[in-house]
């Protein structure tokens, strides 16, 4: 795959891609990992949104605000 062709394509427009090179097995194994990366501060940034991101504080709030960033494997 060709990564450099995905930035400014949506994500319905990925996924078919996507779909149109995954593999044709009959049960294919997909790994999905999720980073958020946090900027409460940077009001400016049009890409702001609600991310979850754990914590190892008792009663911490586990969301933040900031950008998400998502890997689909298979």
């Amino acid at each position: 795959m060709k990564h450099y062709k995905t930035v400014d394509q949506t994500p319905d427009q990925l996924m078919q891609l996507y779909i149109q090179q995954i593999s044709q097995v009959e049960r294919p194994v997909l790994a999905i990992d999720h980073t958020a990366w946090l900027r409460p501060h940077a009001r400016t940034l049009k890409e702001r949104t609600y991310e979850h991101q754990p914590t190892a504080l008792p009663h911490g709030i586990p969301v933040g605000i900031g950008q998400g960033y998502k890997l689909l494997r298979s």
